[in-house]
């Protein structure tokens, strides 16, 4: 623990949210890491906004960090913010998704032949045009 406030919101870990030492230490270091990025690019904690946040976010990002270990990052600063009681710019924030390799089967050119090429089975009614309409937002979602 380097300083008092560290220090403080180590203990505010263990007695408040029932952290273990371990965890609470390690909910330090992150919090540490996050103000130290405040600090060199000259952002106040109390004037931290979301778009700021997200650059943070990418910073953590471009590093490689796990989309996991970005979650853990946010919780804790959401955490450190209801300590502080401040406003809370990491509540609720939360990156989604899984990292997807995308194989493309067929290329642009032979899926607009397959969109150009289709016959619709209805013919008639309120349908007529319902299956081309789903196609395409197959083909071009």
């Amino acid at each position: 623990m380097g300083n008092k406030i560290e220090s403080k919101y180590y203990q505010y870990c263990i007695e408040q949210l029932n952290f273990t030492k371990s965890t609470a230490r390690y909910k330090s270091n992150l919090v540490n890491n996050y103000l130290n990025w405040l600090n060199e690019n000259n952002i106040t904690i109390k004037k931290m906004t979301y778009v700021k946040l997200l650059d943070y976010i990418g910073f953590l990002q471009e590093r490689n960090t796990s989309k996991y270990t970005i979650n853990y990052n946010l919780r804790a600063i959401s955490q450190y913010n209801e300590y502080l009681k401040i406003n809370n710019v990491a509540k609720d924030v939360l990156l989604k998704g899984r990292e997807v390799k995308h194989i493309l089967y067929l290329n642009e050119e032979e899926l607009q032949n397959i969109f150009d090429a289709f016959i619709p089975y209805n013919t008639k009614g309120h349908y007529i045009y319902s299956d081309k309409i789903m196609l395409g937002l197959m083909i071009y979602q």
